[in-house]
């Protein structure tokens, strides 16, 4: 597993997260900036989020990306 503080801008990497009935799904997250503070700014699902730099992620190694979103 990778860190987050160990990330690129734009690296594309998945992370798990809950869904609303308590299920662990892991989904598709993009890192937009480093925010300060060991805070990161990403993008999951269209929705933006601040990410710890200890959180830890699975690095993508090629998606197909057809939206440019995860580019």
């Amino acid at each position: 597993m990778t860190k987050i503080k160990d990330l690129k801008v734009n690296d594309v990497f998945y992370m798990e997260g809950l869904t609303p009935s308590g299920e662990v799904k892991e989904s598709l997250a993009k890192l937009i900036r480093y925010e300060g503070m060991d805070k990161y700014i990403i993008e999951t699902g269209g929705i933006t989020m601040i990410a710890y730099g200890e959180d830890k992620v699975r690095k993508t190694v090629g998606i197909n990306d057809l939206t440019g979103l995860y580019r």
